[in-house]
């Protein structure tokens, strides 16, 4: 797992609208299994305040419901009600007992302790549910009992814990008093071995599932580290992974694991068979910025820690469908130009469907909650009432909508500016005085109208047309009292314009340039390539977007970071790489055997020294693991 830049990318963190539409009675667009239900803090932007965060990583429900988040960078536990209440915090940045560097996952056992992995301390930390500090497992080493940067922790029903003690490649299992029981696991790529293992959980049979993280797959366990199976392997198709990384477990048995570069969670039985996934990378609600720790409350609600979205969102299965027509309230025709407005302000929810010609509407993928549908039509009065959708059930509701037979209105039409084509679902809104006092959305053809008493007596209105993907357009505009205006307006679609991504790849032990590394960009296009013999790398001709881009070398242990690509600019992204296990070991010395006299060398070659001979650094004669683990120790810089 990599490590990411320190400087934060201004507009990584500006969130975007919440518009989903429908044409037509199809299916809303990137309708799914699970759906978006809230997220907090509601406004974008990390902070220190009560409940916001900095770059947050684990999740954790305790037995009242209660939900505790890593607050990580913050150095802190912060505690909130299921609902995203804040209640407490506790933790500061530091070593000594109640003080964090880098608390990273978190869990609490039936009695309401909460563990807390302590990761750059080699610790887990032990607190009641309201702060109060009660006892220490672990310190760094590579002896029973001891850590070396974990990263996860789970607590089974029998309150026993289990650490992913991610630097020492192995599962470490404790009693709720901090009691070493067993171990399991060494580096590699077999059965009962990792790379980086750093989720952990457990279900209710006391199985033991890890996120085998560089393995990219997830590895099952009985509760005394017998392997029981695995799945995945690296890639993006559905159950395959892109650095595993977060796990948790409901009381169905089901396992959901979030992919930190793959940017979405996906869920799969305890056998592993894969179920539905959901998830892109982005920052409007729904997307995910890096994810990280997960939990499942009761209900079956997945909580998500979007580490660089500095939130916490919360996603259920939505099954439910809310389908209808509107018509006209004499007549019972069926009304051309409508649309609907689904919300919820318990759940921070709105959508908007746009209906079709024939006036039928269908949203799908809807939470079980309560909802208020608003619906409005062109020329007709705006008609609300208040439905429940339930779980795998469809409910109806039709609008008959009362004519207007007297009003002020401004009505048009809006088009794409390149294909002059309706734009569908656009929004339009009018300003008068500085206040917003009318929106609607374009039908399918196109068309809007805009209606409202204030319009009867303004004399000067601001319409503000936008569409997701298009420029905003403003139009000021004088009426006249009781007037009815049409004015139309064409968006421009927003173009990507080229620009690159350059930067250098350096040996961060020596600081000479590294000759082959490999850099990958992934976002609004996705291309790798290599450094030259100067550490040079470099991608032209990129469109304008938000890129993760990752950097790895055979015998370093790899580094991602995000930036930032504006129109025709040229982004710099260096790289220092800290030389570590070979990721792919090779039979250097030529004896038919992979062993650790060719990870010795593959180290010397990664520090710069001449590949000729080993070291036997604990004088015993032999060349063995122990005088490996040495020789990355002084890498290192360790003792």
């Amino acid at each position: 797992m990599g490590t990411r830049a320190l400087s934060r990318i201004a507009n990584l963190k500006s969130l975007l609208p919440v518009l989903i539409l429908a044409t037509g009675f199809a299916s809303e667009a990137s309708a799914k299994d699970y759906a978006f239900v809230r997220k907090w803090p509601q406004t974008p932007g990390g902070g220190s305040g009560n409940g916001q965060f900095l770059y947050p990583r684990g999740v954790a429900f305790d037995g009242s419901g209660n939900l505790y988040v890593a607050d990580t960078n913050n150095s802190r536990i912060q505690k909130f009600t299921a609902a995203g209440a804040y209640l407490t915090q506790w933790g500061s940045y530091g070593t000594g007992d109640g003080q964090f560097d880098l608390p990273r996952a978190i869990a609490v056992d039936t009695a309401g302790n909460v563990y807390v992995v302590d990761t750059n301390n080699n610790r887990i930390q032990k607190f009641t549910s309201t702060g109060t500090y009660l006892t220490q497992l672990g310190a760094y080493g590579y002896n029973d009992g001891q850590f070396w940067n974990p990263a996860g922790v789970a607590v089974d029903a029998l309150n026993n814990v289990y650490v992913a003690d991610t630097n020492n490649q192995r599962i470490q299992k404790f009693t709720f008093s901090g009691t070493y029981l067993t171990q399991w696991g060494t580096m590699g790529v077999g059965n009962s071995q990792f790379q980086t293992p750093t989720g952990v959980a457990v279900d209710g049979s006391g199985n033991v599932y890890v996120a085998d993280t560089t393995n990219h797959r997830i590895q099952k366990f009985t509760s005394a580290g017998v392997y029981l199976t695995q799945w995945g392997t690296s890639g993006v198709a559905n159950g395959e992974f892109k650095t595993p990384i977060g796990i948790a477990v409901a009381s169905s048995g089901n396992v959901y694991v979030a992919e930190m570069y793959g940017q979405r969670i996906q869920e799969f039985t305890s056998a592993g068979a894969y179920l539905t996934h959901w998830g892109t990378f982005g920052s409007g609600d729904g997307q995910l910025m890096y994810p990280q720790g997960l939990a499942v409350d009761a209900s079956g609600n997945v909580f998500v820690a979007d580490e660089y979205n500095d939130r916490v969102q919360e996603f259920a299965p939505a099954t439910g469908t809310l389908y209808g027509a509107l018509k006209d309230f004499v007549t019972d025709a069926r009304l051309a130009c409508a649309a609907v407005r689904i919300s919820s302000s318990a759940l921070g929810i709105e959508r908007i469907v746009v209906a079709d010609l024939n006036g039928a509407y269908q949203a799908a993928s809807l939470p079980p909650a309560a909802y208020t549908v608003d619906a409005f039509a062109a020329g007709y009065d705006n008609s609300s009432s208040a439905t429940s959708v339930i779980e795998a059930a469809s409910t109806r509701l039709d609008f008959r909508l009362q004519a207007r037979t007297a009003s002020s209105s401004i009505h048009g039409v809006v088009t794409d500016a390149n294909t002059s084509l309706p734009l569908v679902g656009a929004r339009v809104d009018a300003v008068v005085g500085g206040a917003t006092v009318a929106t609607t959305y374009t039908c399918a053809d196109g068309n809007y109208e805009l209606a409202n008493p204030i319009l009867k007596t303004a004399t000067s209105v601001t319409l503000l047309f936008s569409a997701p993907n298009y420029d905003t357009k403003s139009l000021d505009i004088s009426v006249s009292p009781g007037e009815t205006q049409t004015v139309s307006a064409s968006l421009t679609p927003k173009i990507a314009a080229p620009g690159a991504l350059t930067g250098t790849i350096t040996n961060h032990s020596t600081g000479l340039p590294l000759n082959g590394a490999r850099v990958t960009v992934s976002g609004a296009a996705n291309c790798s390539t290599d450094s030259d013999s100067n550490g040079v790398y470099s991608f032209a001709a990129l469109p304008e977007g938000t890129y993760t881009v990752d950097a790895s070398a055979n015998g370093f242990t790899g580094q991602y970071q995000v930036a930032d690509l504006t129109s025709l600019g040229i982004q710099q992204v260096d790289f220092s790489l800290t030389p570590g296990i070979v990721d792919e070991p090779e039979d250097i010395d030529g004896t038919g055997n992979v062993d650790a006299v060719d990870v010795q060398l593959v180290i010397n070659r990664a520090l710069g020294i001449a590949i000729t001979g080993n070291a036997d650094v604990n004088r015993d004669g032999d060349v063995t693991a122990v005088d490996v683990q040495l020789v990355i120790n002084r890498a290192l810089g360790l003792k």
